[in-house]
């Protein structure tokens, strides 16, 4: 009877296992992740985010690298890096009044990088003016364009992403209300279930943005419906092989964006069949691209790593954690917790206080040993 019951212990305690190590495995991807980053931009082992040469602030892929880091919780210069980000807003809204004139997601983009790295996006930068930028308000509800869809439904959907982000509220007589938002993106479901940056053209990235952000509204009627449509759509456009193709190539972005597109839907994409092909998830296969050194090649068979790849990949494994974890959407900032050093960098801090404690340490043992001599006299 003993024998019996420490098996049954041992069966129950083997799954709880196999889920920790699991998500063991998870962080320790998304920590080579940021390393493979570092390898790829020249600078291995050392803080990369006070690189403005290799990262300039304001840069697509520099700031949603210093996003990725922050919500990885890398150890960098996130300090060094949301100054030079301070500049470079002030910088545009000084010459051109704008961040940009067509463009919302420069809006959406800096907003959200700012959140990640424990700032506040509504009052960040000064305007021409010297009063301080409201990105949120700049780049959504009062976005000074005819349409925040100007550049396509990217604009809406980042738009919506932005906002709800802090859960922002949007005051009376707003240009755009969360609703226009929200009917904008669902209006421009196509009839095959995906989404396009432009009516008439579905593509797997757009469709799993539009997922980004729909997904938490999913106790929605309108929105359950839509979302069932697009992760069909989704499932349909796997290749045999059970990879997504972009322009003719193999494509991780495309697989990390999917991915992140499912969690953000509660859909944990290794248990949802339709996105497992020849006995490989969608996730086995966006880790086949990864490469020794922690980053991820844009395609199968590429020798060398890819700064948006990578990237992406990072975002799409921090999602999946989150997800397994019954944390909040990848974009979601409502609880979160920013990095360690938000205003002055990770090594450079460390380095500083370390040094200021050797100091204080020798003036203590000089004010004690001057005592001493004191007393002597």
């Amino acid at each position: 009877m003993k024998t019996l019951c420490v098996i049954l212990v041992i069966m129950l305690l083997i799954p709880s296992c196999i889920v920790m190590a699991a998500e063991e495995d998870l962080k320790t991807l998304i920590d080579e992740c940021v390393d493979g980053q570092k390898t790829i931009l020249g600078v291995p082992g050392e803080d990369l985010l006070d690189k403005k040469e290799l990262l300039p602030a304001g840069s697509s892929i520099s700031d949603w690298s210093a996003f990725a880091f922050a919500l990885a919780g890398a150890e960098d210069d996130y300090g060094a890096y949301i100054r030079e980000l301070e500049k470079y807003v002030t910088g545009q809204y000084k010459e051109n009044g704008v961040l940009d004139n067509i463009k919302s997601t420069e809006y959406h983009r800096i907003a959200l990088t700012v959140l990640a790295l424990g700032g506040d996006p509504t009052a960040f930068g000064k305007d021409g003016s010297g009063n301080p930028v409201n990105l949120i308000a700049d780049g959504t509800y009062n976005f000074h364009g005819e349409s925040l869809g100007l550049q396509g439904l990217n604009g809406w959907i980042f738009a919506l992403i932005t906002l709800d982000a802090m859960d922002y509220s949007v005051p009376e007589g707003a240009k755009f209300t969360r609703e226009d938002m929200l009917s904008a993106i669902l209006e421009a479901q196509e009839p095959d279930g995906g989404f396009g940056l432009s009516e008439g053209a579905s593509s797997v990235d757009i469709t799993a943005m539009a997922l980004q952000v729909i997904g938490p509204y999913r106790d929605r009627e309108d929105v359950s419906l839509a979302i069932d449509k697009a992760v069909d759509y989704l499932a349909g456009q796997m290749s045999e092989s059970g990879f997504y193709i972009s322009y003719d190539v193999i494509s991780a972005e495309s697989s990390a964006q999917v991915i992140i597109g499912l969690c953000s839907s509660g859909i944990d994409p290794e248990k949802d069949e339709r996105f497992t092909k020849n006995g490989n998830t969608i996730v086995d296969n966006l880790l086949s691209m990864r490469l020794p050194d922690g980053g991820f090649a844009h395609s199968p068979g590429d020798s060398e790593g890819d700064p948006m790849a990578t990237q992406q990949s990072m975002m799409a494994l921090l999602a999946l954690d989150r997800l397994r974890n019954g944390e909040e959407e990848i974009y979601s900032f409502v609880s979160y917790v920013p990095p360690e050093y938000p205003a002055g960098g990770g090594t450079t801090v460390i380095i500083i206080c370390a040094a200021a404690a050797v100091l204080a340490a020798a003036a203590v043992i000089l004010i004690i040993k001057k005592t001493r001599g004191k007393k002597n006299v």
